[in-house]
């Protein structure tokens, strides 16, 4: 099962962390949902979430890693540019295919990888003192 840890996950930023949670939370919300058969409501509110997580986020993360000249801004300026163009990919598949096994099975594991990888791998660069 997904849990937060502290030491893999947080970044030392208060407002990050709290949005980083967030979207935890709703991945935990949809895995459970995905085992419970509620699969099709779930996907939908999670792809609505990672619309306007995205857009808010992204954007104040950015900012902070800028502010704190942080090593890793370039690497995380791409990676939210490549999660953006996933959601739009996925969104169109939904339009095309309907909400299907495999689209959620994929959406589920890009947000696993989301977390492993981008989460705990990049934005824990904002640990990083403050350059001037």
């Amino acid at each position: 099962m997904l849990r937060w840890r502290e030491d893999r996950y947080g970044t030392g930023i208060p407002i990050i962390d709290e949005q980083h949670k967030a979207l935890f939370g709703h991945i935990v919300e949809l895995v459970k949902a995905s085992e419970a058969e509620e699969r099709i409501s779930e996907l939908q509110a999670m792809i609505e979430f990672l619309g306007e997580y995205a857009n808010n986020h992204f954007d104040c993360e950015e900012a902070l890693m800028e502010q704190r000249g942080c090593s890793k801004l370039q690497e995380n300026r791409a990676d939210h540019q490549w999660f953006r163009d996933e959601l739009q990919r996925i969104r169109a598949m939904i339009d095309q295919f309907g909400n299907t096994e495999p689209l959620r099975e994929m959406v589920m594991g890009l947000l696993v990888q989301w977390l492993e990888v981008h989460i705990a791998g990049v934005d824990t660069a904002l640990r990083e003192p403050v350059r001037a």
